[in-house]
């Protein structure tokens, strides 16, 4: 149950039920590329799609997220599987994997791209221009906070 009057449960509750609700629509129009793609998959192939087509090594990947690289080799086996990801030897390293989207998974992760956007704009769109900005605010002031936090753990 939630506690109306705990802002922070209400705020992490509430978030999740937008990515959920986010990722249920996404699914329902684009079903195929959709029906496998986990938090953790998409994380992974943001990450390597913000490199704009430069490789990753799989140790590069685990930090980024904070996962063990077992947990991160694990979900590149069944990208690569599907072939949306593909390994490669390191040029530097010859013990080291690098890992780098393939055109399908590039093409799959620009659908995403537009299937979120297209979600948020119709939601956000009866939003009144002032509260979106506050809205907008409010989000990069938690990611920021949130990254500044990790920055201070490690």
């Amino acid at each position: 149950m939630t506690d109306v009057n705990n802002p922070a449960e209400r705020s992490w509750k509430l978030l999740f039920r937008v990515v959920d609700t986010l990722r249920s629509q996404s699914q329902k129009k684009n079903p195929d590329p959709m029906k496998k793609i986990t938090l953790a998959r998409l994380r992974i192939m943001g990450c390597l799609f913000e490199h704009n087509g430069k490789s990753l090594m799989l140790k590069e990947i685990a930090e980024k997220f904070d996962f063990t690289p077992g947990a991160v080799s694990q979900t590149i086996d069944s990208l690569v599987q599907e072939g949306m990801v593909e390994r490669l030897a390191s040029p530097v390293d010859r013990r080291a994997v690098c890992i780098r989207l393939t055109r399908e998974g590039e093409k799959i992760r620009n659908q995403l791209d537009r299937s979120f956007t297209e979600s948020m704009e119709k939601m956000l769109k009866e939003m009144p221009k002032e509260k979106l900005e506050i809205f907008l605010e409010v989000l990069e002031y938690l990611l920021a906070g949130l990254q500044n936090r990790n920055k201070i753990r490690r």
